[in-house]
């Protein structure tokens, strides 16, 4: 390589503007160790270049540096990204004119579920917004929870949009998984994945992908994703697809609209498309509904009927509600003396309430969703809300009290 004159690095230098955003391609020799490297160059701000797979490097770092034509084509996201850049950009200034007032804008909020044949799915999350006010940074602050034994997480793809075009990456060494800040009542098994958008600041745009899988779904015959469209906040476009195998069928109801979908059918599947476009914010006022009641919403569910859930949720209550000698004992001395039906039962419920203290274990969707049978919890002396419905119910059936945990 032909090496430049320190005055013509300079003038290289000199003539990258302050701040830029373009792709030229140059083979630069490392001051420190000689090593040399070839790349793009993405941007160049405050005396810091940002290579396209380097990543950034102060000028001072650089000693030699060549530069070629500008290639017109590449497989870097970003530099296809130029032109959706722009686009995105353009959008989101057009949308601030009609919400002027906002604390930001969010330009894409779009959920897709996927069913495969095998009962596995994926989820795919694509948001877009654009921060007006400080309010709105939290934007750039994510987390996921996931149960790493049946989920896995990724984010393939999360970026900064500066107000002058600029792009800058999330350092993919900087997205965490950690354990869940549990207080001293809870205990699960749960994971958290977080993530922070870089150097963003009033007047960018956030955009992240968000791809959680269902490799081991805890019952492969239910899959029931749901969807709001509205928010606090104006949204440009809203999306929701369910991909489903052809031999399925989709139950759907909507709820605060009255949208059909669109549907595709291709390669042995059918694809639900909802969306909704330039939705103006919710106002909270007081005492008004909750979210649910007032947002609209899409809920689906490949089953054909509740009874599927109403059995198999019954077969695993009775296994916990096993009549032991000891909680027949414990019902019948707490309820001696009672004069009637309500009494045995506000004696029971007052006892459950002073002995059984509130504990939550879920080490699994079996414990999460229909508790622990009632002996152990009445031996540990401690249970969930699930745990505490399931032996007051039993305590009840050992006095003649018909009673069962409600969902």
């Amino acid at each position: 390589m032909k090496i430049l004159s320190k005055a013509i690095v300079t003038l290289f230098f000199l003539l990258i503007p302050a701040s830029c955003c373009y792709a030229t391609s140059v083979e630069f020799t490392l001051r420190e160790d000689e090593q040399r490297i070839k790349d793009n160059v993405v941007s160049f701000k405050n005396s810091v270049f940002l290579f396209e797979h380097t990543g950034k490097i102060n000028r001072n770092q650089i000693n030699k540096i060549k530069f070629y034509p500008p290639r017109e084509e590449t497989t870097s996201y970003f530099i296809q990204a130029k032109k959706d850049v722009k686009e995105i950009l353009k959008q989101a200034n057009k949308f601030q004119q009609k919400f002027k007032d906002a604390e930001g804008l969010i330009l894409l909020d779009e959920e897709k579920s996927i069913l495969k044949p095998d009962g596995t799915r994926i989820m795919r999350y694509h948001f877009i917004g654009k921060i007006l006010k400080p309010s709105k940074k939290e934007w750039a602050r994510n987390s996921i929870s996931f149960d790493e034994n049946r989920q896995r997480v990724n984010i393939p793809f999360a970026r900064t949009i500066k107000q002058d075009g600029q792009v800058i990456d999330l350092d993919r060494a900087k997205i965490k998984i950690s354990s869940p800040a549990q207080g001293m009542r809870h205990f699960g098994r749960y994971k958290i994945l977080s993530f922070t958008l870089p150097e963003v600041d009033c007047g960018d745009i956030c955009e992240y992908i968000i791809e959680k899988e269902v490799f081991n779904p805890w019952d492969k015959k239910i899959f029931d994703p749901e969807f709001f469209f509205q928010s606090h906040e104006p949204v440009l476009l809203s999306k929701f697809s369910v991909t489903i195998p052809d031999s399925l069928k989709l139950h759907y109801i909507t709820r605060n609209i009255d949208i059909l979908p669109d549907i595709l059918r291709k390669d042995k599947t059918k694809t639900y498309i909802w969306e909704m476009k330039e939705i103006p914010p919710i106002i909270d006022e007081p005492y008004m509904p909750g979210y649910i009641d007032i947002a609209p919403g899409v809920f689906t569910t490949t089953l054909d009927s509740w009874d599927y859930l109403f059995d198999r949720d019954a077969e695993f209550i009775k296994e916990r509600m096993k009549i032991a000698q000891e909680i027949k004992n414990l019902a019948l001395s707490i309820t001696k003396g009672s004069k009637n039906k309500e009494q045995k039962i506000a004696f029971i419920y007052h006892w459950l309430e002073k002995n059984i203290r509130y504990v939550s274990i879920k080490g699994s969707i079996s414990s999460g969703m229909w508790g622990h049978p009632a002996s152990l919890t009445l031996k540990n002396k401690f249970g969930d809300c699930v745990d505490k419905a399931v032996l007051f119910a039993t305590m009840l059936k050992t006095i003649g009290i018909e009673a069962y945990p409600v969902g």
